[in-house]
């Protein structure tokens, strides 16, 4: 029988131990926060995706800044605030004005940002992106 406790205590502990590593390495929210610029669209970089669509690069020139309960996204044509909800692997970007209705779902995985939108043309697109900041209504990008 006290073995059997003994075994029962030390997987518990064993247990605890691995919760709490696994929260000292640090949450989707913490990793998220800051300035981030899109890598690819549709699997192209932007300015080969720039290309296919016959637009200047400067077209994409967007700025997404996370921060504790907010994403504002800054680009030429305007800048949105929207709430966000975070996840363990991410975070749910409410639309503008809205604290519980999902406009997407952005995904954090390998020190990247990866969303899925839906273009005009009913096709879904997928987004990937990484941290640095650009001078929006430029396409020179800085690297963080």
């Amino acid at each position: 029988m006290k073995k059997v406790i003994k075994s029962v205590i030390a997987l518990a502990m064993a247990a605890v131990m691995v919760m709490a590593l696994a929260a000292c390495s640090g949450s989707a929210k913490d990793k998220m926060k800051g300035d981030w610029i899109y890598e690819t669209i549709a699997g192209d970089s932007v300015a080969d995706y720039a290309a296919k669509l016959g637009v200047d690069e400067s077209a994409f020139a967007s700025v997404w800044t996370f921060t504790d309960d907010k994403v504002i996204i800054k680009s030429v044509a305007a800048t949105e605030e929207h709430n966000v909800q975070y996840k363990s692997n991410g975070a749910e970007v409410m639309e503008v004005g809205s604290t519980d209705k999902i406009q997407m779902s952005v995904k954090l995985e390998n020190d990247k940002l990866s969303f899925k939108l839906k273009g005009t043309d009913g096709k879904e697109y997928d987004y990937v992106m990484k941290k640095g900041t650009i001078e929006v209504g430029s396409s020179t990008a800085v690297e963080e």
